[in-house]
């Protein structure tokens, strides 16, 4: 076998060593909080009480943030067709991450970046607390996203 056609078998291995390497997002994404813009509205993500995100399921795609739920829910509700995405909330009260399926949300008056007043919570007693004291109503992600759709029509 000559040099070239080796250092070509050697080029080509690499290159497929490294595009299986390839690590998509798993996990909730770091926002750089006053830097990253919510890429629903565009304005800067600076509130982690009300922070959301998506991750894209392509490797190469980049998660995306928002500043408010209700940001996220336009942007899904606009972008049917570009899921399935694992979507990851803060809670309004511990400041972590959590996935939607392990989230209640609370329709509330308080107040968020964008006005949709929606947190999402995961403790079941924080929930049940800032319903009461926001007069609001608890709901699922599946809840969200289907009034969110009624609402646009």
């Amino acid at each position: 076998m000559s040099t070239w056609l080796r250092l070509l078998m050697v080029g080509l291995m690499l290159a497929m060593a490294a595009s299986c390497n390839r690590q998509s997002v798993i996990g909730p994404p770091q926002i750089r909080y006053g830097q990253d813009a919510c890429t629903g509205c565009g304005m800067i993500v600076s509130d982690d009480r009300f922070a959301a995100a998506i991750i894209n399921p392509d490797p190469d795609g980049a998660p995306l943030v928002f500043d408010d739920i209700g940001c996220l829910l336009t942007y899904e509700r606009k972008n049917p067709a570009c899921g399935p995405w694992t979507h990851y909330f803060h809670d309004a009260t511990s400041h972590q991450w959590v996935k939607a399926d392990e989230a209640a949300f609370v329709k509330t008056s308080r107040e968020t970046p964008m006005g949709s007043g929606i947190v999402a919570l995961q403790s079941p007693s924080d929930t049940e607390n800032v319903a009461r004291a926001g007069k609001g109503a608890v709901c699922t992600f599946a809840e969200l996203l289907h009034e969110s759709v009624a609402a646009a029509r």
